[in-house]
């Protein structure tokens, strides 16, 4: 079912409730097991190649629509190019800077999707709250990275996610900017709260839809479970992330009725269920290949991962009629 302008829901009330609260629910499985160390890290593991799945996603809606391809041939087709020569330009300066800045960067990402789909909400229900919005969302950011240096040993976090040496060493280079945390997480957390504040009678005061403020208070409540403990929270975090860009992607090809290759190879479910299959068949051959080479995957990983992350910024824009419509958003007057 295509989402309409009419409703407040991107899908209905109890898809999206779940949707948002998607983190609680690989909390809930994680949780139990935050003190065993080889489950922990094979449910990390778990939550990172889900993760990675979704990343490839974005190029589908990048080369997959002709419409889309002209608005920028040239970037779209040099970046590629440009991300692999990156990749390998910073891994020869410094392996350990490279994954502390995929690191953030993609925290930084995954919290903005948040911020998107609180827009989507926000756009169906008619408000103009989005500077405000963002305002918020970058507080929250501070407040879940810098509780981490604040409240929590550092060097603990690499051991219990099973990450490698790099990851290890990346880590190590923030530990001079420690003692900083706690100044730095007090006033960001009275910073938010203020803001938070400030949107709660602005939401009031415009009629805010049980849709928004439920996913409103699932990302509050996402923040604070990564203060709350950083590891289960950095699972559900990257997880959660995934499982929403899936459920939006599908919503939005869904409400596509034009000829663009995106949409002819999801009109109907056995097309969608070959389109699937197909898509995990490159994914899985796409390991294999990366597998074979020395490094290969974790180069994959950032490649593609700067690919999802740059090509994410150019086609989720709402102000676009063939964004918009297919989640049922209207345009601003």
């Amino acid at each position: 079912m295509a989402a309409t302008a009419s409703s407040p829901y991107l899908r209905g009330p109890v898809s999206d409730h779940l949707l948002g609260w998607a983190w609680l629910i690989v909390a809930l499985i994680v949780w139990p097991w935050r003190h065993s160390s080889d489950v922990l890290r094979t449910l990390a593991g778990i939550g990172f190649i889900i993760s990675f799945a979704h990343q490839p996603l974005t190029l589908g809606l990048v080369y997959g629509d002709a419409t889309r391809w002209r608005s920028r041939p040239v970037v779209f087709s040099i970046m590629p190019l440009l991300a692999i020569v990156g990749v390998l330009a910073m891994w020869t300066i410094s392996l350990p800077a490279m994954a502390l800045v995929a690191v953030a960067w993609n925290a930084q990402h995954t919290l903005m999707q948040r911020f998107g789909l609180l827009r989507i909400y926000g756009r169906k229900n008619g408000d103009r709250h989005g500077a405000l919005e963002r305002s918020i969302i970058i507080t929250l950011f501070i407040v879940a990275v810098s509780s981490i240096g604040a409240f929590t040993d550092t060097t603990w976090i690499a051991p219990r996610l099973g990450l490698g040496m790099t990851n290890r060493q990346a880590i190590r280079m923030l530990l001079p900017f420690v003692p900083y945390a706690m100044p730095v997480f007090a006033l960001s957390a009275v910073v938010a709260a203020v803001l938070i504040v400030w949107w709660v009678r602005n939401e009031r005061r415009t009629g805010g839809t049980i849709a928004k403020w439920s996913y409103a208070a699932a990302t509050l409540g996402l923040v604070a479970l990564i203060v709350i403990d950083p590891v289960v929270g950095i699972i559900a975090y990257v997880t959660a992330h995934s499982i929403e860009y899936f459920a939006v992607v599908r919503a939005s090809v869904l409400g596509r009725r034009d000829d663009a290759l995106i949409a002819r190879v999801t009109r109907t479910p056995p097309r969608r269920a070959l389109t699937v299959l197909g898509y995990i068949g490159a994914l899985a051959a796409v390991v294999a290949v990366a597998n074979s080479v020395d490094n290969g995957y974790t180069f994959a990983i950032l490649v593609f991962g700067a690919l999802h992350i740059v090509f994410d910024g150019m086609v989720w824009k709402l102000r676009r009629p063939e964004v918009s419509a297919p989640l049922g958003v209207p345009l601003p007057i």
